[in-house]
């Protein structure tokens, strides 16, 4: 039986978060099947949130277990300048080591792909925007719960002043993206192709950049 809570995220979530952004991390399927080391994974895309930023974080929570989580940065600077300053210097030695002694030449291919990444950026996002990362297990999307949560984390950031919110987004279908999007309120910043899994996924990939008006009078997700 369900015992389904929304709430704001706790030090106890640390681990159930990282292994939701691990088993979501291939455009909502295991990262797993192209990057084994988890460790690495779960730095790079949910550290800031609970270490530097965990007030802005919420998680679903079903008998004891974290099934989905949206994580927020209130200013976009913080967390490029946590991103260069603190992490990168923590993980950079442990994925040089890892290269030359671990990586399978799938992972070594993928690690240099994320690299070129992130030197050429994806999302070109305004300087100072408020942001969002949000996952969910499979069995979970498509839910009521799922927007629960994000009304709940969009109403955390109305009180905190925040008119505007960012976030970005792989897909393999990059038209069946926008229009669901859009759905949910959401304005299409930018899209483009992306090499980052280029030989690695039988299907193309897109980068999308959402970008959510929190000034409208209707503004929760129904």
């Amino acid at each position: 039986m369900e015992q389904i809570t929304i709430r704001s995220y706790k030090a106890r979530d640390y681990q159930g978060v990282r292994d939701i952004c691990c088993a979501t991390g291939l455009l909502g399927e295991p990262v797993g099947k192209i990057f084994s080391d988890g460790e690495i994974f779960a730095d790079l895309f949910t550290k800031y949130y609970t270490d530097v930023e965990p007030e802005s974080a919420f998680v679903i929570e079903n008998q004891g277990k974290i099934v989905g989580y949206v994580l927020g940065c209130l200013d976009s600077r913080k967390f490029g300048k946590y991103f260069l300053v603190k992490l990168l210097p923590q993980i950079i030695p442990k994925i040089i080591w890892r290269y030359f002694t671990k990586y399978s030449l799938q992972e070594k291919k993928w690690v240099r792909r994320v690299a070129l990444d992130r030197i050429k950026g994806s999302f070109n996002s305004p300087p100072r925007p408020a942001h969002l990362h949000i996952d969910l297990l499979k069995e979970y999307r498509g839910r009521k719960v799922g927007k629960i949560l994000i009304n709940k984390f969009f109403q955390y950031m109305r009180d905190k002043g925040v008119d505007k919110i960012y976030g970005g987004v792989w897909s393999f279908d990059h038209k069946k993206t926008k229009h669901l999007y859009r759905k949910l309120g959401f304005q299409i910043c930018a899209y483009q192709p992306s090499n980052i899994f280029k030989d690695i996924l039988k299907k193309k990939v897109y980068a999308l950049e959402l970008m959510r008006d929190l000034t409208r009078e209707e503004w929760k997700i129904k």
